[in-house]
């Protein structure tokens, strides 16, 4: 019986799939935040407290692209943001996380 997949010389595949996986995460992000919209002051603001450097007479298309290469550089876990909201929305009486009213938590 045939391999679907051709085995490496170490009779393998563990590269194949390593250089799968790499591919994959070598895409570029795309911002799925439009800072466009934002108005200047949250601009600045944003930019205030991130520390980034941008010239101080910057036009909002300045700062919104420092803002979104800022942004998207961000290190981000997907499977532990998704794992999380998950635990919260199961346990949400318990942790009182993600309350429907605001008045309970207190």
């Amino acid at each position: 019986m045939a391999d679907a997949q051709p085995r490496l010389a170490d009779g393998s595949g563990a590269d194949r799939t390593r250089e799968r996986s790499r591919s994959r995460t070598r895409k570029p992000k795309k911002s799925v935040v439009d800072f466009s919209k934002w108005d200047i002051a949250a601009l600045k603001r944003y930019k205030k407290h991130y520390k980034l450097r941008v010239q101080h007479d910057a036009t909002k298309s300045d700062l919104v692209a420092a803002i979104t290469e800022h942004f998207d550089s961000l290190p981000c876990d997907e499977f532990e943001i998704m794992s999380f909201f998950v635990f919260a929305v199961r346990n949400r009486e318990k942790y009182e996380l993600l309350a429907d009213d605001p008045a309970a938590s207190k």
